[in-house]
């Protein structure tokens, strides 16, 4: 049995694939690509109308594999919605049924089960038609129930298809296929309806469907005044198919001879093919890695300029952003990708200075589907992995919005590969050490880590399924290892820490390992706790530090409202809270620990009668710290 779903790309889009024979991808209007080195199959051979895809869409693909193709099912897709084979539907929020999968990465491909050939062949063997789930409008729709699908959709869909259209339509299915004009009209006035036009079909279904739909759309095209209509507009037709599709599925699923499953439609975030990372300066020169997040991407910048501004003449940098998938109609999305240019305008032109994005949907396997995460980010997980996201480099610095350097970075990592610095260039959380509870834990703002040495020791699956299974001791144990440090837990590597964050750790280690910290003049790195909440007022060195970097960065206005933003709302707040319960605003502590230590004074009953009942991290603990912090606002 030969099957063969068409999968319909769009011109310019470079989309992810399946890796599956039975997906066929095909480029809808070729004909018009300028892009001579794309070897996907164009819908421009043979018989054919690509000329036709700004108004028919999808279907100039599916008009070629009618005419062109050989198989006993055929089916179409397009590269950002696949019907799911799975046997369990993902979660949808109601409004067609849709399923939703953040991209297309292998392990969604699998949670999809569209990636087995001989299980899909065996599904689809038992049926003469497969369609997505059929949305009921008078029990689904947010609006006005009582509306007829063709009210809704000249109610919130004018730029799809008008009133005038509908009644092109049903002239048109009176002109070529009478038998369906009726229908049409009680399918128009119903409310079950399904779009999108995704399904796979026996071959003779098919050219039954193709030979009912085809004369209508072509001549529905042909009447279009192209000249008065916006380019979406001018999609019309491919609109008008959607309708044509459902009724048409809507009526053979009633006939008793033709056997239908119907199955969940899932759209793809972001289906945007990504292609390996590999060094851009050979394996010597480490790449310095950021995690971009959705509201760090300014801090980011200043961190990056103060790697350029410091670097040496001869010194060559190779920057590599980590981030996540974005639904690309989302304004998220469009934010990051205006960040993303202006980022890479800091080093145009530059050859000495590589700056590259990535998104490691497929070298995190399961931790790409998004409900094993169980409501935590993936890019949490990104510093675990990055010995398999960078599987072609060796060693790899990762470094945070809180750091940045004062001195030139490659002197500094040689430094380090000389050992002219003790230990791996691990920065410890120092805050949280007053009780040395997590001495020798290590704080992901900046790091030297040997990928090579960790993937030989380490099995990938292994460290993902750990990481799903939340267990603690063993990512903290896995932790300590990548990023080890075999003298202190205080490293010498020239990393000079903030003024105040000074104070903490003084107080919580040994003097001897304090007097490590270099000065800062002798420091090739400033590290704040938090670059969030970086201030201006306190004229602190790392302060003015940070505000000349991001002086030179486009971002500066940006920050700086961010600043008088946090200045003169949250600020103002804690300045009068720390006044009326007399602490001084140079204290480090958050507002809320004041407040908890103020009612539960460290070494009081009440104090130790409290963290038994409510022990740190648990739930209750969480939602005690939400409800002060809102109570101080």
């Amino acid at each position: 049995m030969k099957v063969k779903i068409i999968v319909s790309h769009r011109i310019g889009v470079e989309a992810d694939t399946v890796d599956n024979p039975i997906y066929l991808n095909v480029r809808a209007g070729a004909v018009t690509r300028q892009d001579f080195s794309d070897t996907m199959q164009g819908d421009n051979t043979g018989e054919n109308i690509s000329d036709r895809v700004c108004s028919l869409c999808e279907y100039t693909p599916l008009y070629w594999a009618w005419k062109n193709l050989d198989a006993d099912y055929i089916g179409l897709c397009h590269y950002r919605r696949y019907l799911s084979f799975s046997d369990k539907d993902l979660k949808h929020k109601g409004y067609l049924k849709l399923g939703e999968i953040n991209n297309l990465s292998r392990a969604n491909q699998h949670l999809l089960r569209i990636d087995d050939e001989n299980y899909m062949k065996s599904v689809i063997s038992r049926y003469d038609m497969i369609v997505p789930y059929e949305y009921d409008s008078s029990k689904d729709w947010l609006g006005d129930k009582s509306m007829t699908l063709r009210e809704q959709w000249i109610h919130i869909n004018k730029n799809f298809l008008t009133d005038h259209d509908f009644d092109v339509l049903l002239e048109l299915i009176r002109k070529h296929s009478p038998e369906y004009y009726e229908p049409m009209i009680r399918f128009m006035n119903g409310h079950k309806f399904r779009g999108f036009n995704c399904f796979v079909m026996k071959r003779e279904l098919f050219n039954e469907f193709c030979e009912f739909v085809f004369p209508i759309l072509i001549d529905f095209d042909d009447l279009l005044n192209k000249d008065e209509l916006s380019e979406y507009q001018m999609r019309a037709p491919g609109f008008a198919g959607e309708w044509l599709f459902s009724m048409w599925t809507q009526l053979k699923e009633k006939d008793k001879n033709v056997k239908t499953l119907q199955t969940q439609l899932v759209t793809v975030d972001d289906a945007n093919r990504q292609e390996p990372i590999l060094p851009r300066f050979g394996l010597e020169i480490p790449p310095f890695v950021f995690i971009e997040t959705e509201d760090n991407i300014q801090r980011i910048a200043v961190s990056i300029e103060s790697l350029i501004s410091n670097k040496q003449a001869r010194d060559r940098l190779d920057i590599i952003i980590l981030q996540k998938s974005l639904d690309i109609d989302s304004w998220e999305w469009h934010s990051r990708d205006e960040s993303n240019r202006l980022l890479m305008e800091m080093v145009e032109g530059r050859r000495d200075i590589s700056m590259r994005f990535y998104n490691p949907k497929n070298d995190i396997g399961k931790l790409n589907v998004t409900k094993l995460l169980k409501g935590l980010d993936e890019e949490e997980y990104y510093p675990a992995l990055l010995p398999w996201i960078l599987s072609g480099f060796e060693k790899a610095v990762f470094i945070s919005e809180n750091a940045f350097f004062k001195k030139s970075p490659v002197e500094w990592y040689q430094k380090l590969i000389e050992e002219k610095f003790s230990g791996f260039g691990v920065s410890r959380n120092f805050i949280k050490n007053q009780n040395r509870d997590n001495i020798y834990e290590p704080e992901s703002d900046l790091f030297v880590c040997n990928l090579k040495d960790i993937r030989e020791k380490y099995n990938r699956s292994d460290v993902i399924d750990m990481l799903i299974s939340k267990n603690e001791v063993k990512e903290k144990s896995f932790i300590s290892y990548c990023y080890k440090n075999d003298l202190t837990f205080i490293d010498d590597n020239g990393i000079f820490r903030d003024e105040f964050a000074l104070n903490h750790i003084k107080n919580g280690i040994p003097a001897k390992y304090y007097k490590k910290i270099p000065s800062y003049e002798d420091a090739y790195i400033l590290k704040v706790p938090d670059a969030e909440n970086i201030d201006m007022s306190h004229g602190t060195r790392i302060e003015k530090y940070y505000w000349r970097m991001a002086l030179r960065t486009v971002f500066y206005n940006d920050l700086l409202s961010d600043w008088m933003d946090r200045r003169y709302d949250r600020s103002w707040i804690s300045r009068n809270f720390r006044k009326a319960v007399n602490v001084s605003p140079m204290d480090a502590r958050t507002d809320e620990q004041i407040f908890a230590d103020k009612l539960f004074p460290h070494g009081s009953t009440r104090r130790d009668l409290i963290e038994k009942i409510v022990p740190k991290g648990s739930d209750q603990w969480n939602g005690i710290k939400d409800k002060t912090k809102k109570l101080l606002m």
